[in-house]
């Protein structure tokens, strides 16, 4: 006879994120809780944006404080409202998903929480969590755990303590504010190794009809198996790992039996769904050899330029569902993709992108304008490279390279001038050769020749897409 459990736990994801797909983490930790015992159940609080009258503050990934801030007291009585929702179903735990777009909005709602109702345990995890200092968050007593990294097994044991009114003391993986008022940082957890033993995510809490795309959320894996210069994947996934083709066909099956549908189309989670090549190829195989009408299953999701990936590889992609797929593609220039730790050229980018297009595959790619060490002549490459793969996407899509104060230091502290007032966006380089005003004109120079295209059609200032003959 199992043990009932005295804890009473939400997960929830507060507002503003892009919020097309359904969340995938929570639903994970949903699963894992409730095979443990407790009774658990995620909140994507983030869609419910779409009914607000104004969502003018959604502005990709880049969402300011100072907006989520106007966004919250806009729509301060919905959190209210929704506060007094948690309280009065009975939550005794309430973990919030942080992100570096809605951490305003959650430290304000986890006050009103603890206003309202002191004894409820608030605990914040997710990618957001590790941006911030501990003591930023636990000083105020607002938040009762910082969780790091991977939560399955963190959050069990936190929950024990909680349950059995223990010490947090030991528990791996967590900051928090000891009894004599001192931020204790405990050491990491080392991360899930057999991906295979974790239960398939929970999506009994998802309203996956509410979402513009009505995908069924699936991770193959977690991390990511490169390093790039740019990117701060490893901040939240130090390693990569893969599930086995086994198992993720078996959750794709139980799909199947649950939503009854026409049509089913699998959102891929991952930093890029085809990392592991092997093990793609093998569950392609599976999922061609049901034998379903062709749109049956369809999937897609971020993606790599691997060097291994063929024509005929990527027609057996095609034949299993995959309908589209994004790339960082970055740079048009091999040297510069070099310095990103790209291990790819130009040429095999152009080839990827040509026989997806050959195969009916939806593509779109991204551009960073500015990468340290790119002159005029290597953003001249990349103009002529996307000149020559306009035809073959949907979508181009650019971003100014960004640089975080731990990037400077870590990776570019011999390119970079950086001092006490540092511009993540408007940064230096020491030379002087790389301005956030030279990124803007190669920007206004890209703009002069793609508009002369008959392929591309400028939606957004850093966003461009195929035109419609």
């Amino acid at each position: 006879m199992s043990v009932v459990k005295k804890i009473n736990i939400l997960l929830a994801r507060m507002p503003v994120i892009v919020n097309t797909f359904p969340a995938i983490a929570l639903p994970c930790l949903v699963a894992v809780l409730k095979q443990n015992g407790y009774s658990a159940k995620s909140d994507d609080v983030n869609i419910s944006i779409r009914s607000f009258p104004n969502t003018n503050y959604v502005d990709g990934n880049f969402v300011s404080y100072e907006t989520q801030k106007a966004f919250f007291e806009e729509h301060k009585s919905y959190f209210e409202g929704w506060a007094e929702s948690v309280i009065s179903s009975g939550v005794n735990v309430l973990g919030f998903s942080l992100w570096r777009t809605n951490e305003n909005i959650t430290r304000l709602t986890a006050e009103i929480v603890k206003q309202k109702k002191p004894e409820i345990k608030i605990i914040y995890g997710g990618p957001g969590a590790a941006l911030y200092s501990p003591s930023d968050v636990l000083e105020s007593k607002v938040v009762d755990v910082v969780v790091w990294g991977e939560g399955e097994e963190t959050l069990l044991e936190v929950l024990e303590k909680f349950e059995n009114n223990e010490s947090l003391e030991y528990v791996k993986g967590i900051s928090f504010l000891s009894k004599d008022g001192f931020v204790k940082n405990n050491p990491p957890r080392s991360e899930i190794e057999d991906l295979n033993a974790l239960p398939f995510i929970d999506l009994s809490g998802i309203d996956i009809e509410k979402y513009p795309v009505k995908s069924i959320p699936l991770m193959f894996a977690r991390g990511c198996s490169w390093r790039c210069k740019f990117c701060e994947c490893f901040v939240t996934w130090k390693t990569y790992r893969t599930r086995t083709a086994d198992n993720i066909f078996n959750e794709i099956l139980l799909r199947l039996k649950e939503f009854k549908r026409e049509r089913y189309y699998f959102q891929l989670y991952d930093c890029a769904l085809n990392q592991d090549l092997k093990m793609l190829g093998e569950l392609c195989a599976k999922i061609i050899s049901l034998g379903l009408p062709k749109g049956t299953i369809t999937f897609g999701g971020c993606a790599k330029i691997m060097s291994a990936m063929d024509f005929d590889f990527i027609k057996k992609l095609s034949l299993a569902g995959l309908d589209n797929w994004a790339f960082g593609v970055e740079s048009g220039s091999d040297k510069v993709l070099k310095l990103m730790g790209k291990p790819y050229t130009a040429a095999k980018a152009e080839e990827v992108l040509k026989n997806g297009y050959e195969l009916g595959i939806a593509q779109s790619y991204n551009i960073i304008v500015g990468f340290p060490g790119e002159t005029e002549e290597d953003w001249d490459k990349t103009i002529s490279f996307i000149e020559r793969t306009s035809e073959y996407v949907n979508d181009v899509n650019f971003c100014y390279m960004m640089m975080s104060s731990s990037q400077v230091q870590e990776r570019f502290k011999n390119n970079i001038a950086y001092n006490e007032g540092f511009d993540a966006k408007k940064w230096v380089s020491l030379d002087g050769t790389n301005t956030f005003e030279i990124r803007v004109k190669r920007m206004e120079r890209l703009e002069e020749r793609i508009l002369k295209s008959t392929k591309l059609l400028k939606k957004d200032p850093m966003h461009y897409v195929k035109k419609l003959l």
